[in-house]
């Protein structure tokens, strides 16, 4: 600690600090001692200077070894209850720092700030989250891309605990996108550098993440992020997917297709924008792939379908193989929502094969359900 405060005498005091991030990297002991030292904290703030990056980039290794380190008791709690440390390594990853910093350098220090999203502190990690958005939607590198995304996840998941849910995932969501009334970058920004991750081979898995997990919020406060996806290229970054994915990666054309449903489940906008694009030509083939596809190729024709007028979805008809369509369903979903589809289409003879004691049930079960579906639709004769 003493050499390694000496910036008089770089290439030393680059040594000592590489000496302290290997300990802080190996053990949880040295973790807790370094914190606790006196000197740690003026050590930190002399060294998180963009003007010195080799020295900084360094710097940012111990701060991220030790906020990741989840044996060391308390190190997280010790680190970011300093207060000028944190302000300094967000000044790090912040227009103008952002100017000069090489790629390396930029990845060590996304890496380091992420490391923050542990689900402990809200105000930390908002602020965390507010000083990376700036590198998210400027940087061309994947790695930092990579980073910032899994801490945008875990900025959700790691709050987005069963007794905290509603508390904290309307608010988390919208501070990603700088729709909480804070934040200075726009949320069309972000939109667009998720769905370019979405189209990116190395970072498709992590943006289906976060795209299908906000399409699948409640269209009555998350619907304009959403559309803001739509504006920044999600629709064409899904057939990217669907077409040059499809026999790379299942788990991708999955998530593809489970995003899909999700907009169509939205607003008439959001449907009818979707049934303009074309993608929907694209399903019928996964009504014959294995389970987890077809379900969710099915679950694309009914909420296209299900309680919307027909004019808003007879044109997406038009892409889809309806007698197809009826077959998947039949096999892949509930019974309620394949007599649901029966008659939103005002396909009587799609429930030929139903029983009457199990066509009579589902009615039971969702008589209210089946009833708005036939009015929507305009085909009450079908359930009658």
């Amino acid at each position: 600690l003493e050499h390694a405060s000496s910036s008089a005498h770089a290439p030393l005091c680059l040594e000592c600090l590489w000496v302290l991030t290997n300990l802080t990297a190996s053990s949880s002991k040295a973790c807790v001692a370094l914190v606790a030292h006196p000197g740690f904290e003026a050590m930190m703030l002399e060294h998180l200077n963009p003007q010195t990056p080799v020295l900084m980039e360094t710097a940012m290794w111990i701060l991220g070894n030790l906020v990741r380190d989840a044996d060391a008791e308390n190190v997280y709690d010790h680190v970011v209850e300093k207060t000028g440390i944190l302000r300094a390594m967000y000044g790090c990853v912040f227009p103008p720092a952002l100017e000069t910093m090489s790629a390396d350098i930029a990845r060590t220090c996304a890496w380091a700030v992420t490391g923050l999203f542990a689900g402990r502190r809200e105000d930390v990690e908002y602020d965390a989250l507010e000083s990376l958005k700036g590198l998210f939607v400027s940087s061309g590198d994947e790695t930092v891309v990579r980073e910032i995304g899994h801490g945008l996840w875990n900025w959700i998941a790691r709050w987005n605990k069963k007794k905290r849910r509603d508390r904290y995932e309307r608010r988390h969501v919208l501070a990603i996108f700088g729709d909480d009334g804070g934040g200075i970058f726009g949320g069309l920004a972000i939109a667009r550098t998720i769905v370019s991750m979405v189209k990116a081979p190395r970072l498709a898995g992590m943006g289906l993440k976060l795209a299908g997990y906000v399409c699948s919020m409640d269209t009555e406060w998350a619907g304009t992020l959403v559309n803001k996806l739509l504006l920044g290229g999600l629709l064409d970054a899904l057939m990217y997917v669907l077409v040059w994915e499809e026999s790379a990666n299942e788990k991708h054309c999955n998530d593809a297709l489970w995003t899909l449903s999700n907009i169509l489940a939205g607003t008439e906008w959001q449907a009818l924008r979707v049934v303009g694009h074309g993608i929907l030509r694209l399903v019928p083939a996964y009504f014959a792939a294995s389970a987890p596809h077809a379900r969710e190729a099915c679950w694309c024709v009914t909420n296209l379908v299900v309680l919307r007028p027909r004019d808003i979805f007879h044109d997406g008809l038009t892409q889809l193989p309806t007698a197809w369509a009826m077959r998947a369903a039949r096999k892949h979903l509930p019974s309620w929502w394949h007599a649901a589809l029966a008659i939103a289409i005002g396909d009587v003879r799609a429930l030929d094969d139903w029983s009457a004691d199990g066509l009579a049930a589902a009615v039971d079960e969702e008589g209210r359900g089946l009833e708005c579906v036939a009015v929507a639709s305009g085909h009450v004769p079908v359930l009658q």
